[in-house]
């Protein structure tokens, strides 16, 4: 009892002649505790593992039976319905509180072992969650066609096996004392097994199983039991349970819901983590993004600077420019404009006396805002509509579709003729 638990070790919830035990192991289980408890909520000292319970057999039904197939698909509705039949079927509420094995089968029937667990009782599970369940008589090896016999909690149970060591069949027994009704009860079970076909060869040997600190049933006992089955029965050593080849599909209901419960919490936390994740992508792709717009802003405010001495140069030299547009562009020369006006005005009568073209340089705030071009022409005309119609001539003008003219009505002078004065503007920003 004082054996170590290993990492990898697999731990068994068993039911024991007065008590739980706790049986670890890998290849093989050794009793790690004897705890005494009949409630599997009291048992302390469950150590972490891979941990299977054995419900013992006063909590399950077994029903075998001959199928008239060998067809596993139809298995589970023919179990169902002669568990029915039998009134054994599970509450449907409780959980998954049935399962069915097959211990032989061919291509005309098949031997099938449908069992059925009662509802747990408050108390009945043990504080840490089992991840999975079986029977107690389904963890040990029998010998082969053999009646065997042993204690759990204070009763007897016995089990039958077939020729191959199975369990064909378990059941708890109702008095705690091994005596002629005991053995009554056993002899009533084998036979009926019999008579089920159940048992393909007759059982030919019992044992009954006796732990270290067990008293073994008497020699009398022993006889009448041999007497009523018909065959030699010995007390030998309650051997150690093993882990089935094939775990049971029994699941109580509380168990069930806590595995719902924890998977819901699982994904709930897959969820959040899924949108962390997300969260955590996003952020990190604004702030690529961030980067990489910082990056550009640093190097385009770089570029920026570094042209700033070109752009003055260039502001400068505009500046100049336009100081100089009159003189070095033609388009703005004296001449050109007064024989653009000269061709604007009619051929006969009319004549300009006065042609002034200038340049103004306008300050705003100590430093050069704007520069002006202005024209004034003067003239007389013999005739007033002559002088209004080269007014609008030169407004109409394409040379002159820059310039903002101010045309004046013309007025009569001693000479009989008309004077005007006409004035226009180019404004532009240096």
């Amino acid at each position: 009892m004082n054996q170590k638990v290993k990492k990898n070790d697999q731990i068994l919830l068993f039911p024991g002649a007065e008590g739980w035990e706790i049986w670890s192991g890998s290849d093989e289980l050794s009793l790690l505790k004897a705890s005494g408890q009949r409630e599997a909520l009291t048992v302390e000292g469950v150590p972490k593992g891979y941990f299977v319970m054995a419900f013992p057999v006063r909590d399950v039904s077994a029903a075998p039976f001959v199928a008239a197939t060998g067809d596993a698909e139809m298995f589970p509705d023919l179990a169902d319905l002669h568990l029915e039949r039998s009134g054994l079927r599970a509450e449907q509420s409780a959980g998954s509180l049935s399962d069915c094995f097959t211990l032989r089968s061919d291509e005309e029937e098949a031997l099938l072992l449908p069992l059925v667990l009662s509802p747990p009782p408050e108390g009945g599970l043990p504080k840490r969650s089992p991840n999975a369940f079986d029977v107690s008589a389904r963890c040990f090896v029998f010998p082969a066609n053999a009646v065997v016999l042993w204690r759990e909690f204070g009763r007897w149970v016995f089990a039958v096996s077939d020729k191959e060591g199975q369990a064909v069949y378990f059941q708890a027994l109702p008095g705690a004392s091994f005596d002629a009704q005991l053995a009554r009860e056993v002899a009533l079970g084998s036979a009926q097994l019999a008579m089920q076909e159940v048992l393909t060869e007759p059982v030919a040997n019992g044992q009954i199983w006796i732990g270290e600190d067990e008293i073994a049933p008497s020699e009398d006992s022993l006889e009448t039991l041999s007497n009523l089955l018909q065959i030699p029965v010995g007390c030998f050593i309650k051997p150690a349970p093993q882990l089935p080849f094939k775990m049971s599909k029994l699941l109580p209901a509380d168990i069930r819901a806590e595995r719902v419960a924890r998977k819901k919490a699982q994904q709930v936390k897959l969820a959040i983590a899924a949108a962390v994740v997300a969260y955590l992508g996003v952020i990190g792709f604004l702030a690529y993004r961030y980067l990489d717009a910082q990056e550009k802003t640093e190097l385009a405010e770089k570029r920026a600077a570094d042209s700033n001495p070109i752009a003055e140069q260039v502001t400068a030299f505009n500046s100049k420019w336009e100081e100089l547009k009159s003189v070095v562009e033609n388009e703005y020369w004296p001449v050109e404009l007064y024989y653009n006006a000269y061709v604007a005005a009619p051929k006969e009568g009319l004549r300009l006396t006065v042609a002034e073209m200038h340049n103004e340089i306008q300050f705003q705030d100590g430093q050069e805002a704007e520069l002006k071009r202005f024209i004034v022409l003067e003239g007389e005309s013999p005739k007033a509509e002559e002088a209004v119609q080269f007014g609008e001539d030169l407004a109409k003008s394409s040379y002159f579709s820059e310039f903002e003219w101010s045309i004046g009505s013309p007025s009569p002078t001693n000479k009989d003729t008309w004077r005007f004065v006409y004035r226009a503007e180019l404004t532009g920003a240096l």
